[in-house]
């Protein structure tokens, strides 16, 4: 990703410090992917985390490194020391942590989606746009070894002329069952379920391998209504389409 305005030029030494919003250290994605990342390129410093809990957050900030913690994401954002902000909590908190980085104007990451809705989403870029802000979301799909060679091998021409594809994706949800952790996922109103989640990171990959959609013609379904929490064995009423 790059970083319009805060962006170190060539040769400088300038550090861009990094703040990170759902930075626990037990589990997500935050400690999984991000925090790797941050502490592998020379010129990132991750300066800041947050958590929804002081004890949570105080404890994220001695298991990454990080000099400052927060239990209050906003006043993250807000800080003078913080660059650049990583939005990885659950989907339906994305929209206002986002749009509350592009008014402070700082570059920011959120992880996939960028709002519950196509409405938010646009309204995000629409107001990046406005404020001159770089963002990124998370489809990290497109930068797997693989999926680029693919990508090569189409684009050079070597595989002949692409006349169809099957993609076939499908996470826990669509199996009748959901960790306790995800059951949030249930509610469709929280725009995080199997197709705008781990589908649409399948999807995004093969557009950018084969190309991307012209035309689109979709039908969704709820094949599984009753979905069980597996460490609880109880049962629950799902309206995400799975």
């Amino acid at each position: 990703m790059t970083f319009e305005a805060t962006q170190p030029g060539p040769g400088s030494t300038q550090t861009l410090r990094i703040g990170i919003i759902g930075a626990t250290p037990k589990r997500g994605w935050a400690a999984m992917a991000h925090v790797p990342a941050i502490r592998a390129i020379p010129r990132l410093a991750l300066h800041a985390v947050a958590t929804r809990g002081e004890q949570s957050a105080r404890a994220a900030a001695e298991a990454f490194g990080a000099p400052l913690w927060f239990d209050n994401a906003r006043a993250m954002i807000a800080h003078d020391e913080v660059d650049a902000v990583v939005v990885a909590v659950k989907a339906p908190d994305h929209y206002a942590l986002v749009k509350q980085a592009l008014l402070a104007g700082k570059p920011v990451y959120c992880e996939m989606p960028f709002g519950r809705t196509f409405e938010e989403a646009r309204e995000l870029e629409n107001l990046a746009r406005e404020r001159r802000v770089t963002t990124a979301v998370g489809l990290q799909g497109r930068f797997s070894p693989w999926v680029r060679q693919v990508r090569e091998l189409v684009t050079a021409g070597r595989l002949g002329r692409i006349l169809s594809t099957s993609l076939i994706a499908y996470d826990e949800l669509s199996l009748g069952s959901v960790d306790q952790g995800n059951a949030y996922l249930l509610d469709v109103t929280h725009g995080a379920n199997p197709l705008t989640l781990h589908s649409a990171h399948y999807i995004d990959a093969l557009c950018f391998a084969l190309g991307e959609l012209d035309t689109v013609s979709a039908r969704t379904a709820i094949s599984r209504p009753r979905v069980v929490v597996r460490q609880t064995g109880e049962t629950l009423t799902s309206t995400s389409p799975d």
